[in-house]
């Protein structure tokens, strides 16, 4: 407003265009009115009849890049170590504590109302559109190589006795930025035949239901996991580019601020190992070898399927 008018008179925070006023733009989501980066919901309710509390997050994201200079990655390594020594200097844990740690519910005492807040559930739903990774040089605009992942679902659930994930990949490519997109050998990592379905398939949760047989052992946890066929092109030159990029990396990675601590609380009382079930199944990749980055000659073969159980 101008100066010495009275509050109220003639102040305002931005100035409407003529478009936002329509009547048709009010009609708009927000959803519609820009394409956001993330959507995030969050839900918390209580259930009447289990009288227990139900936590649902949902995140929603859309195509981002990452820039991965390889200073900044080797920093990042060691953050983690960094914040632990800070802490510990900040905030000490005798062994007393550590120890404590590891013991169970009744060991400790917890009463039958603390017990029953861990029935609690909780539920987590990832959906990510596109994320694309590049693999930066420091001195030249190239970059080495680009890594997109499409269309990742995950999907978590969990209560105080069940455990349950989901997960999917549409698709994984890598891109050798050393030719042109053009180049016949340019995607040196990408799904091998397109169509219906995701690349990686994972569900993870735990059971009640035996193996079967005599012993009639019941397994912790049951995972299956189903890969499709992918093309890969294998060139030594770009082989070797990537893992003279990966190890020079460390060289820049900076020492860390203190010792790294041991963690005395892993040790826990009458500990049984855990048992997995498992089911993984890769189909056959399709594999070339050209005679070299200019040449048009290249072998082709695939290994086959490979099944573990």
């Amino acid at each position: 407003g101008s100066p010495g008018s009275a509050a109220g008179e003639g102040d305002e925070f931005f100035e409407t265009r003529e478009e936002f006023a329509q009547d048709e733009f009010r009609k708009l989501s927000p959803r519609e009115l820009v394409d956001d980066l993330a959507r995030i919901d969050f839900v918390l309710k209580k259930n009447e009849e289990t009288k227990c509390m139900e936590t649902e997050l949902s995140i929603c994201l859309t195509k981002f890049s990452v820039y991965c200079n390889r200073a900044t990655i080797a920093a990042l390594i060691v953050i983690g170590s960094d914040f632990t020594h800070y802490q510990n200097m900040l905030f000490p844990v005798d062994g007393e504590q550590n120890i404590a740690k590891g013991l169970s519910s009744d060991e400790i005492g917890v009463d039958e109302e603390e017990k029953q807040s861990s029935s609690d559930k909780f539920k987590l739903k990832l959906d990510m559109q596109e994320a694309e990774f590049i693999l930066n040089y420091e001195l030249t605009p190239n970059p080495l190589a680009v890594v997109t992942a499409e269309k990742l679902a995950l999907q978590i659930c969990t209560d105080d006795s069940n455990f349950l994930l989901n997960a999917s990949l549409g698709n994984l490519k890598v891109a050798d930025c050393m030719v042109d997109s053009t180049h016949m050998y340019h995607w040196a990592v990408d799904i091998h035949e397109s169509g219906h379905g995701s690349l990686v398939d994972l569900s993870l949760g735990s059971t009640d239901i035996p193996f079967g047989g005599s012993d009639n052992i019941t397994p912790d946890f049951v995972l299956e996991a189903h890969m499709k066929s992918i093309s890969i092109i294998y060139l030594n030159r770009f082989l070797s580019e990537i893992l003279d990029y990966l190890d020079k990396m460390f060289s820049y990675q900076p020492p860390a601020l203190g010792p790294q601590q041991v963690n005395e609380s892993a040790v826990t009382l009458q500990a049984k190992p855990m048992l997995l079930k498992m089911k993984i199944s890769l189909d056959a990749p399709l594999i070339k070898l050209p005679k070299s980055t200019a040449s048009p000659d290249f072998i082709e073969f695939s290994p086959g399927s490979v099944e573990i159980k």
